[in-house]
């Protein structure tokens, strides 16, 4: 490698790192937005440690300083993703049963018909016409709290 292929290597390692601080910055006040991270994390990551329920603000800073240090590049896919509080939300609500999954298809229970893959999913909840039912998988998420 050349040596100006090698300085600008570390110059985009340096704004990733600086970047994923800056995204890192924006959840390390909230102990249950770290969780949320880390759950997802877990979710694409089968290795990674799956967050206690108990889990405290310095283990949630600690694990995602490690997650920064060792995996920076997933950090920033995750976290970068415009679809994140929407793929968090259906990860929730399929752990609460609010809605079903079966192998990559989605339901809502007692349906007939699946919803479609988590893309499908995805642009049912975004589309304004459907906020009643992202306020009901809401609800349905916070009243069954893990």
């Amino acid at each position: 490698m050349a040596e100006g292929e090698e300085i600008e290597e570390k110059v985009t390692k340096v704004e990733d790192v600086k970047e994923a601080y800056k995204l890192f910055g924006k959840i390390d006040y909230s102990v249950t937005k770290m969780k949320d991270f880390l759950y997802v994390y877990y979710l694409n990551k089968k290795e990674a440690k799956r967050p206690p329920r108990d889990a405290s603000i310095e283990w949630c800073k600690a694990e995602l300083g490690k997650v920064i240090d060792e995996d920076l590049q997933l950090f920033l896919e995750i976290l970068k993703d415009e679809n994140y509080e929407v793929k968090l939300l259906i990860q929730k609500s399929t752990n609460c049963g609010a809605l079903i999954r079966q192998k990559h298809l989605y339901f809502v229970p007692g349906a007939d018909k699946p919803i479609g893959v988590l893309d499908d999913v995805i642009e049912f909840i975004k589309d304004s016409r459907n906020q009643d039912f992202e306020m009901k998988l809401i609800q349905q998420v916070e009243n069954t709290k893990e």
